[in-house]
């Protein structure tokens, strides 16, 4: 990593404390400078302007949650408890970032249309992990004739709406605190013969 790479993710990282404390839209380029002890101007040799930096920034924080959720899906447990603690680790993060970093769910959809290829990005990621785990379980016998690309997709709606209520809690959907007994009834019906399907819950 080059020095202005360097500097350039140190810059990042400011950039992400200023906009947790006060949010996206509340948050002017002059605000993350000063908090980087340096001039605006000095500012965009790194970043075009505040679109830029809050795309690095949400780059960044996806990055991080990526690598949790791949230490989460690592471990070797049953598949209904390694997707639960999938969906529960997602909706942790996701807490973890309302309101600190957006505020409201009129500012995430302000935000959609500059993120659209992050956030493709990330979903495509966190749908590749699926897969994998779920590829891996019927390898190991714990499943049998599991279709993976559907429950993929229904997993990933099921967390998309999920993900949505911590934006706006007025949504009615399922219950995100234990998603355990619903992930089982969904594969009960390709559960396998390996002890290891047996779960831990």
């Amino acid at each position: 990593m080059t020095d202005k790479e360097t500097r350039r993710e140190d810059l990042i990282l400011t950039a992400r404390e200023v906009f947790f404390q006060y949010g996206v839209r509340k948050t002017t380029i002059d605000d993350i400078a000063q908090a980087c002890g340096m001039t605006k101007s000095s500012l965009y040799h790194y970043f075009s302007g505040k679109e830029d930096l809050i795309r690095a920034v949400a780059r960044m924080v996806m990055d991080e949650n990526l690598e949790k959720y791949e230490a989460v899906v690592a471990k070797e447990i049953p598949l209904v408890d390694s997707l639960a603690a999938l969906i529960k680790t997602i909706i942790a993060r996701q807490k973890e970032m309302y309101p600190k970093f957006l505020a409201s769910l009129e500012e995430v959809l302000e935000l959609i249309p500059m993120l659209k290829d992050v956030i493709t990005g990330y979903q495509q990621s966190v749908l590749n992990l699926i897969k994998k785990r779920l590829t891996k379980a019927v390898e190991m016998g714990e499943y049998n004739n599991l279709p993976v690309e559907e429950f993929s997709s229904i997993l990933m709606i099921l967390i998309h709406h999920q993900v949505k209520q911590c934006t706006d809690p007025s949504m009615a959907v399922l219950d995100s605190s234990d998603p355990y007994a619903l992930i089982s009834l969904l594969l009960d019906p390709y559960r396998g013969t390996s002890s290891a399907a047996g779960g831990s819950h």
